[in-house]
């Protein structure tokens, strides 16, 4: 007979473990297998198989509906469930829905069984069919039948070994919980005689069978043997029944009671360790550094530990027995005997301290914790001395109160905010002031500035607290409620918002550091604005004016300038002025480097009379008279000049033609115009004529002019120096040009760009002077106002960098104290958790130092000139690298040093070491710990003009979006990162001090390459 098998293969089982187990039954059989749902219904109808297989859970949908279309069409037909894992709920409820069996996948050999069992009831069930209208009781087979299966799915799921046998001992059947305990198939175990798994030689054996025997059933402890020959102990319950044909079977229900037995031997070992505790414990007690003992009710010690001896000066022996409160400070024993009250009480109290006075009558600070027995009527009491941990707590609070000073005393404005809703527990007085407020300890900075909300300084400071990474803002724009009225007050601040962090590294709040640059910042503002209005005015004047950098370079120039010049000259690039030819008074050409800008910023001084010729880039031939005033700063130096130029060439033509008729002009009254302001003075300065231009700026009438000396419009401003050579160059008939400041009618003053034009008579000589002005008042206080700020500001910029210098060096002296008094610390004490507190505070104080040595540096740097002295390249790099190769962090580091000095290096010693060091300490300490080739490499070349240096690393690298930061002062990539982020800008501005150059090449987890450029100061 061929049985035929339609398999579902969309089931989430493989479909060759299945086909490899049903090759083991004992029929024919055909496979026809189907993949989708769909064709199911007319599989069954054409094939009409004998047994349906399928991997679907019956929980999901398509189960479901395959099952309903079996029981539709065929529901005699066995249906057997192949899965992975199921529940014995869900597998009850699947039986009673019409599934004939399941199999579990990890128990797949039992397939061939199921199978050959599902076919010989579904036989048994078509011949009840058959036999339906001869048999009433065809229903309560059916119901039997389910009742088999229902039975046999607990057999199958249960977690508890189950065998079947019978009474000849052979087993008949094995649920998958055996097969596991005792390592074979079911298969296997249907070939064994019970005899063959069960430990002949246990004890027990023959009570167990004899009592199943009498009884039906029987339950003990026996031995069994896997399949493998081991041996272990189980649980096995035994019981007699008749299934249902009638005969007679053994169930054999198996617990293994191998763990069991292994936490009753760790039982036992752990009662005997327990035992030699209790016999440690004294033993304990006595090598314990704490002093433990057991005081009772009547405060007097009943047991002491040996400790007491070295902590209190006392034997043991010399202690039990006594009143402790003998022993106590007297000034301490009211709290002491106040805390045992309390801890009897219930209290909780976990430690209180309180002083001892030692046999040698020092005094002992000594921590105690104490619990109360009330059934011992004892105190169960350790005692620690604490001696040491008070001396480095007066130390500590020194030094916490020499901080403090410094909080207080700082320039800048600085504040502690604790917690996430940000409150104030530490302010120096500059923070106070800044914000206009006073009582703000314990309050939160919601409460306190409320008005900082919709500028986003909330957000800033909860960004700050969650993520640990410090802010930075530079002359940021916030609004402070000075007089609690609601009007806010501008206050540009330079500010700092980073992390406070607890000993365990956890954020607890954030630490302030800003400083008000208001002053600054609107100084600067008006500067610019003063420049602004410069650049205007000087676009605006009528006449040609131009300005030049300290090398002659053209920066700024007027639309008077461009028509003069022929042509828009190249900013930053051309020098001095563009014209093609430059001609003196008496014909000789001119050199560039001998105009009159390149001698004013040669010489340092305002150049002004030389008149001459010039030839510009269209042809075109005029007559100047070029004025040129250097900038100079407070130090002397010059670093720029503005020239402005007048162009005489109508008015020399109109000089011409009017000392050819000196004579008959002499009467004439000159027809001005609207934009000039003149006035006419006799050869002795008497004025003869003003216009009204002239009037109205002086604020005298023609009348109280006329007739009056030229000095009544004198401020006394200028120089005598500077008025004797205005009258000798008019008195040789030589026109004058220049800026004159005058006095009003009103006392007040006024600057006009002034020209004076000598008439002459028959004889050469001058009879009268003709004096053109524009009013230039606006610019020069412009001017004055810009030369008195940049004087404050460089004053300013010089006592900070005296201030930080000056903290940065009295900051080193109280560092050394703490390091020693660290030191000591260090040597005089044993114990673990002071030795590590003193590392903590020895790291710290490494740190503070380093960033003070830093600071000093740049101070160092920004206050000092350069000394240029011969450098031996190679000595000073290697002696660099071996004075790093001791720190910690070089352990393993090989250094590679590669120097061609082609040419002696000139530069500044102490400077060009400080490059170095930070650039070598930095790739020192950004190496990775993990690598096991990691290398520094030095190089550098140098030639007459430069010095080429290239410091590499294979360290953890640097990632692209902070690498145009790192030369920012105090820039971190992370606050956890090593460093208060100033070396790498001491580096910076070291290298422009020596007129150099960095760049850096950097990436993560490769490494990382600087490459400077400094200039040789050859001495020649």
């Amino acid at each position: 007979m061929i049985i035929k098998v339609l398999l579902l293969e969309n089931a989430p089982v493989e479909i060759d473990l299945i086909r490899s187990n049903i090759n083991d039954v004992d029929f024919n059989y055909i496979i026809k297998s189907i993949k989708l749902i769909d064709a199911l219904e007319s599989a069954v109808l054409n094939l009409s198989p004998d047994i349906i297989l399928s991997g679907y859970s019956l929980l999901d949908c398509s189960g479901i509906e395959a099952l309903q279309i079996r029981n539709k069409l065929y529901p005699s037909i066995p249906f057997i469930i192949i899965s992975e894992h199921i529940e014995i709920d869900s597998c009850i409820e699947l039986l009673k829905q019409g599934v004939t069996d399941i199999v579990l996948k990890q128990n797949i050999s039992s397939l061939p069984h199921k199978l050959s069992r599902a076919l010989k009831k579904s036989c048994n069930t078509n011949n009840d069919v058959l036999l339906k209208q001869r048999d009433n009781d065809h229903s309560c087979k059916i119901k039997l039948s389910k009742k088999e299966a229902w039975l046999q799915a607990i057999f199958d799921n249960s977690m508890e070994a189950i065998l079947i046998a019978n009474t000849d001992g052979y087993v008949l059947s094995a649920n998958p919980a055996a097969c596991e305990m005792l390592q074979m198939t079911v298969q296997e175990l249907a070939k064994r005689h019970r005899s063959d798994i069960v430990d002949l030689t246990d004890v027990n054996l023959p009570r167990f069978i004899r009592e199943r025997i009498e009884k039906g059933r029987c339950k003990g402890e026996l031995g069994l043997v896997r399949k493998d020959g081991t041996r272990f102990p189980a649980m096995v319950t035994s019981v007699m029944f008749k299934d249902t044909f009638g005969k007679e079977r053994i169930s054999l229900t198996i617990r293994d009671l191998s763990k069991f037995k292994e936490n009753q031997k760790k039982l036992a070992k752990t009662t005997t360790d327990l035992q030699d505790a209790i016999n440690d414990l004294n033993k304990i007690m006595d090598s314990s550094l704490d002093v433990i003992c057991t005081i009772n009710e009547e405060n007097r010690f009943v047991q002491i530990s040996a400790a007491c001896k070295s902590s209190w000066g006392y034997e043991p022996r010399e202690l039990i027995g006594k009143n402790y409160l003998r022993f106590i400070v007297l000034e301490d024993q009211e709290a002491t005997i106040q805390t045992d009250t309390e801890i009897k009480n219930g209290k909780p109290v976990r430690t209180f301290e309180n002083r001892i006075i030692h046999k040698n009558g020092t005094i002992v600070y000594t921590m105690w914790s104490a619990k109360w027995d009330e059934d011992e009527k004892l105190f169960y009491c350790t005692a620690k001395d604490i001696s040491e941990k008070k001396r480095i707590e007066k130390a500590y609070e020194v030094e916490r109160q020499r901080f403090l000073d410094v909080y207080n005393l700082s320039p800048a404005c600085m504040t502690i905010l604790k917690g996430p809703n940000h409150i104030f527990e530490l302010a120096n007085p500059l923070y106070l002031e800044l914000i206009g407020k006073k009582d703000i300890i314990g309050k939160s900075v919601k409460e306190v500035l409320p008005e900082l909300k919709e500028q986003g300084i909330f957000e800033l400071l909860n960004t700050v607290y969650i993520t640990g990474e410090s802010y930075i803002a530079n002359e940021k724009l916030v609004k402070f409620d000075l007089e609690g009225n609601g009007e806010l007050t501008d206050k540009y601040l330079n500010f700092l918002y980073q992390a406070h962090r607890d000993l365990d590294g956890n954020i607890d709040g954030i630490f302030v550091f800003s400083i008000d640059v208001t002053e600054q910042v609107l100084s600067r503002k008006k500067i610019e604005e003063s420049e602004k209005l410069y650049r205007q005015l000087i676009n605006e004047l009528p006449i040609a004016a131009y300005s030049c950098d300290a090398e002659g370079k053209i920066t700024c120039f007027n639309n008077a300038a461009v028509r003069l010049w022929g042509k828009e000259p190249e900013i930053g690039k051309d020098l001095f002025c563009v014209f093609k030819k430059i001609t003196s008074q008496d014909g000789q050409i001119i050199p560039r480097h001998m105009t009159p800008m390149a001698i004013a910023l040669e010489e340092a001084r305002t150049v002004s009379g030389y008149a001459g010729t010039i030839e510009n880039a269209k042809g075109e031939t005029r007559f100047i008279l070029p004025h040129v005033v250097p900038y100079i700063d407070s130090s002397g130096k010059v670093t720029g000049a503005v020239n402005v130029l007048t162009d005489l060439t109508e008015s020399r033509a109109v000089q011409k033609d009017l000392e050819l008729r000196n004579r008959e002009l002499a009467d004439y009254k000159f027809a001005l115009d609207e934009s000039s302001i003149v006035g006419i003075t006799d050869q002795k300065g008497i004025i003869v004529h003003a216009n009204e231009n002239f009037c109205k700026i002086s604020k005298y009438s023609k009348d109280e002019l006329i007739g009056q000396d030229h000095k009544i419009i004198s401020s006394d401003y200028h120089s005598k120096e500077y008025i004797r050579n205005l009258w000798k160059t008019i008195a040789h008939g030589e026109t004058w040009k220049g800026e004159l400041r005058n006095k009003a009618k009103d006392g007040s003053y006024y600057w006009v760009d002034t020209t004076i034009t000598p008439f002459l008579n028959s004889k050469g000589k001058p009879y009268q002077y003709v004096a053109t002005r524009f009013d230039i008042t606006e610019r020069k206080n412009a001017e004055l106002i810009l030369e008195k700020q940049n004087h404050e500001l460089l004053k300013t910029n010089k006592e900070l960098d005296r201030f930080v210098y000056s903290v940065s060096h009295d900051l080193r002296s109280p560092l050394t104290s703490i390091q020693g008094l660290a030191s000591i610390i260090e040597d005089e004490t044993k114990e673990p958790e002071t030795l590590e507190h003193v590392q903590m505070i020895k790291n710290n104080i490494n740190r503070l130092d380093e960033f003070t040595r830093k600071i000093l540096s740049y101070s160092r740097n920004n206050r000092t000139d350069l000394e240029i002295q011969t450098i031996p390249i190679k000595e000073t790099i290697a002696d660099i690298v071996l004075s790093l190769q001791n720190i910690a962090n070089a352990q393993g580091i090989s250094f590679d040093i590669d120097v061609k000095e082609n040419s002696t290096f000139y530069s500044d010693k102490f400077r060009f070491k400080t490059i170095l060091e930070n650039l070598i300490s930095n790739a020192i300490k950004y190496h990775k710990d993990c690598n096991s080739d990691k290398f520094i490499s030095v190089k550098a070349i140098s030639d007459d003009n430069i010095l080429q240096l290239k410091v590499s690393d294979n360290g953890i690298g640097i990632p692209l979006e902070y690498q145009e930061k790192i030369f920012d002062m105090f820039f971190r990539i992370s606050s956890k990162a090593e460093g208060s982020g100033i070396g790498l800008y001491i580096v910076k501005d070291t290298i422009d001090k020596l007129e150099g150059s960095i760049n850096v090449c950097s990436q993560v987890k490769t490494g990382t390459t600087f490459e400077i450029i400094l200039k040789n100061f050859k001495i020649c």
